[in-house]
């Protein structure tokens, strides 16, 4: 259970980072899902309800780069986030300005 803590910890660090170029959706990493998910304060299930997909989407864009096949399954979890007042950018996530 520590480590998980260490994990999410880093993964809110990860959330207030910002960078300068909007990423596509294909370009999420795992990283940055975690991280807007840790930013803010949901589980997994939280996140596949708000975004209208199933759990094992969100447990697949949090353990692999590489999402063949997924693409609009991960424009939904990216717009659930977005909804949510994120942007995601070059090497992180973090809340939009404006």
């Amino acid at each position: 259970m520590k480590q998980r803590s260490r994990v999410l910890n880093r993964d809110a660090e990860l959330a207030a980072m910002l960078a300068i170029e909007p990423k596509p959706a294909d370009d999420l990493t795992p990283a940055q899902v975690r991280a807007a998910r840790a930013f803010l304060g949901w589980t997994q299930g939280e996140l596949a309800k708000a975004a209208g997909t199933g759990a094992h989407c969100v447990v697949r864009a949090e353990r692999e780069s590489v999402h063949r096949g997924w693409a609009s399954q991960r424009q939904r979890l990216r717009a659930a986030l977005e909804a949510e007042g994120l942007r995601f950018v070059d090497g992180g996530v973090g809340p939009r300005s404006g």
